[in-house]
């Protein structure tokens, strides 16, 4: 299929625009009639909105930096600022930086200079104005973005497409070239697999059990189980709550949850019942538990 071949070269070629390589995407999607890789490239070239949910590789680990005035015209620049300085609601202006702007915003057709930057609100410097040292006041703070971030970004997406139109690519071979004879589960499969990096977005109000349970923790990683666990409705306290059970009883784990872990199931069981989790009962248990497995590197029930 000439799309699939255009969009494979375009996904090798660095020297490629990768906004390009997204619009033949959105072409195949609607080919393939195929609403989630649609969405996924639509949202890329247009941008995330502050109510969506922001892919993992749009997620950057970052150093906040501010410029203080004090007396006599002493000035402190470039200055890293803590997060523990800050609120908990607003630490990760200091720690993490969200990449919403539409993926053309961040291929840079020329090596940069400097690091780019995201500035604080003015409300918010101006909340911790005095808050950093004696003396001075922040006058302006900022997120330093690294450049090598920026660039990881575009080549994820990259490898993303690379990965899924090869994958489709092979399986044209089996039904002769024609992509509305590609079975939609497979195609579906496919772009939760290699776009979507093995996980899907869920919302509070899904009631999609297939959907959900698509959703992978890998062992150990305990802020992906924090995310996944808030998307059905699962608070911060209720979280606390879950990792002192969870530390408690890892000494007498052997086969299964201890006791504190599945006492804490149970009262997110008994929660859907007030109705504040949009789930089932028995499916929200039961995704529940699949988690907890995978966080815990138990084989599956």
């Amino acid at each position: 299929m000439k799309l699939l071949d255009e969009i494979i070269d375009l996904a090798v070629d660095n020297t490629a625009s990768i906004s390009v390589a997204l619009r033949k995407c959105l072409i195949l999607a609607h080919e393939l009639k195929n609403q989630r890789l649609q969405t996924w490239a639509e949202k890329e070239l247009d941008g995330y909105d502050q109510v969506d949910e922001i892919p993992e590789y749009r997620r950057v680990i970052i150093i906040a930096k501010g410029f203080f005035l004090g007396p006599l015209g002493a000035q402190i620049n470039n200055q890293p600022l803590p997060p523990a300085t800050l609120k908990k609601e607003h630490r990760h202006w200091a720690n993490e930086a969200i990449l919403r702007q539409p993926i053309v915003a961040y291929e840079f057709t020329e090596p940069q200079k400097s690091n780019p930057i995201i500035h604080w609100p003015p409300d918010l410097t101006v909340m911790y104005q005095t808050k950093f040292f004696d003396g001075y006041a922040l006058n302006r703070a900022w997120q330093e973005i690294p450049s090598s971030a920026v660039v990881a970004l575009v080549d994820t997406i990259r490898n993303r497409i690379l990965r899924f139109a090869l994958e489709i690519r092979d399986d044209l071979g089996a039904v002769g070239n024609d992509v509305k004879a590609l079975p939609p589960a497979k195609i579906e499969k496919s772009v939760i697999n290699n776009i979507y990096g093995g996980n899907i977005v869920i919302t509070p109000t899904a009631q999609n059990f297939t959907q959900i349970a698509n959703f992978k923790v890998e062992t150990g990683d305990l802020n992906a189980l924090s995310k996944v666990l808030e998307q059905i409705g699962v608070d911060e306290q209720e979280f606390d709550e879950l990792k002192e059970a969870l530390e408690h009883d890892t000494p007498y784990k052997t086969q299964g949850f201890g006791k504190k872990t599945g006492a804490w199931v149970n009262k997110m069981v008994k929660k859907i019942g007030k109705g504040t989790l949009k789930l089932g009962t028995e499916a929200t248990k039961a995704v529940i538990t699949q988690w907890l497995a995978q966080y815990l590197g138990l084989p599956p029930s």
